[in-house]
């Protein structure tokens, strides 16, 4: 199979560089999922008692703020996480054990979406000659996955575990991490969902501040091992831990962090000034930003085409995602090679 790069965001429109009208993979936003998420707060409430403690704590601060208090705006870390769990167990029966205060607790029904997107795009590529993800397969499939920056929660290989994704298939998964605390909670949260054999965590060196964007012609092995990127220390932590060289991965997916410096993370919201949601440094601060995050994992991606099927990443900002399309394009892929959702 050939080496992919996907991009995702929220721009739904998925053109082949052969074909005259564009594709008819759904976007992000059209995914379709026979396990409906029930995000009824009144029904998690009564079945969660810890989220009907949070619940009728934000209820209770709105009916006593002013009469242009929102919901949203007294919504706080420990609802968050009351949230998450109960999401989390209710749908997919799985025990989010430890989310530590000052780290990020993930929004299930969004991090769902991209699982359900990812697992399209893989069905979407398979065929009788390279094989089927999701059905018997006459041809021998990997079926191994990569999680760049999985946090505290690895909340994406918890997800992909259950057969929402799997569809009964044995998948493994690799989650990275340059912090040894997400790495130690993370942990936590396998164990108690007894994944350990499915699983595989690995902390990972911190990417080496550059002197400058990285650019295309300079980019070999040897410049991305001198700065750590993501891609070469996840890559060299599966060959270690699966003992083959080069490891075949089928897909790596990534939140990358959306700021370059400390004080874009810490400033307040543009729109209502309220403060940003709580995470650790490390999660929210890249250099370059999240298109620098995005530039370094796309170089490597044509450096490590051979490693891995499909590269893909979250996007936050659509003007991002417009820019690395046509640094992709200048580079040599066709956008038959590129999907957006």
């Amino acid at each position: 199979k050939k080496q992919d790069n996907n991009l995702t965001s929220d721009d739904n429109t998925i053109t082949d560089n052969n074909a005259s009208s564009p594709l008819t993979f759904p976007g992000m936003n059209k995914v379709q999922c026979s396990h409906a998420i029930s995000c009824d707060f009144d029904e998690l409430a009564s079945s969660y008692p810890d989220f009907k403690v949070q619940y009728d704590k934000i209820k209770s601060l709105q009916k006593k703020g002013c009469c242009e208090s929102s919901f949203s705006a007294n919504v706080d870390f420990e609802f968050n996480v009351s949230l998450s769990r109960s999401l989390l167990h209710k749908n997919f029966q799985l025990d989010l054990k430890t989310i530590p205060r000052g780290y990020l607790c993930p929004p299930i029904p969004n991090r769902l979406n991209y699982v359900l997107w990812l697992k399209g795009l893989l069905g979407e590529s398979s065929t009788l000659d390279n094989g089927r993800y999701f059905q018997e397969s006459p041809v021998p499939l990997v079926r191994k996955g990569l999680d760049i920056g999985t946090g505290c929660s690895c909340i994406y290989p918890l997800l992909l575990s259950r057969d929402i994704f799997t569809e009964g298939k044995q998948w493994q998964f690799l989650a990275t991490d340059i912090d040894p605390v997400s790495i130690e909670c993370a942990e936590e949260n396998v164990k108690a969902n007894l994944l350990q054999d499915v699983i595989q965590l690995a902390l990972v060196p911190k990417t080496h501040e550059k002197g400058g964007p990285r650019c295309f012609d300079q980019v070999n092995r040897k410049e991305s091992s001198e700065c750590n990127s993501p891609i070469y220390t996840a890559l060299n932590k599966a060959q270690e831990l699966y003992q083959t060289v080069p490891c075949r991965l089928d897909f790596c997916m990534t939140n990358p962090p959306f700021y370059s410096r400390k004080s874009e993370a810490s400033a307040p919201r543009a729109g209502d000034q309220r403060e940003r949601i709580d995470m650790a440094l490390h999660e929210s601060v890249y250099p370059g930003g999240e298109r620098g995050f995005a530039l370094d994992m796309m170089y490597d991606s044509l450096i490590y085409r051979n490693e891995v099927t499909w590269y893909s990443l979250m996007i936050s900002k659509k003007s991002n995602l417009f820019a690395l399309r046509k640094e992709l394009e200048n580079i040599g892929l066709s956008r038959g090679s590129i999907r957006t959702a």
